[in-house]
């Protein structure tokens, strides 16, 4: 009897919309890690709109980010003295020096910035 109070177009559409979400379904959920890293507090956060990510997948993603900024670290820290920008700042002035291409295009774009 719902149709007596509602057009067909909309009881049409809640129906589509019911029939979607149990085929598709589950709520929406965010998920977020966050680790200090480089002197600084990384936070990795995902909304998941659909519900389709699981716990161990948002883990094994948040992962292979904080190995990245741990990487970068390794090849961009001045604080660690056998980075190579460590080594680019003990040599300034002397010598030069080959460091990676990622440090290399990183000072362009900082220098696009600044």
């Amino acid at each position: 009897m719902l149709s007596k109070f509602l057009p067909f177009r909309y009881v049409l559409a809640i129906a589509v919309a019911v029939a979607w979400l149990g085929c598709h379904g589950h709520p929406p959920q965010d998920f977020e890690r966050e680790r200090l890293m480089m002197g600084t507090i990384f936070k990795v956060k995902v909304h998941d709109a659909v519900g389709n990510l699981s716990k161990k997948r948002f883990y094994e993603i948040s992962e292979a980010v904080f190995e990245e900024i741990a990487r970068l670290e390794q090849i961009l820290s001045e604080w660690l003295t056998e980075s190579p920008v460590s080594a680019a700042n003990r040599q300034a002035g002397l010598q030069p020096l080959p460091v990676p291409r990622e440090v290399v295009e990183l000072a362009k774009e900082a220098l696009k910035i600044s």
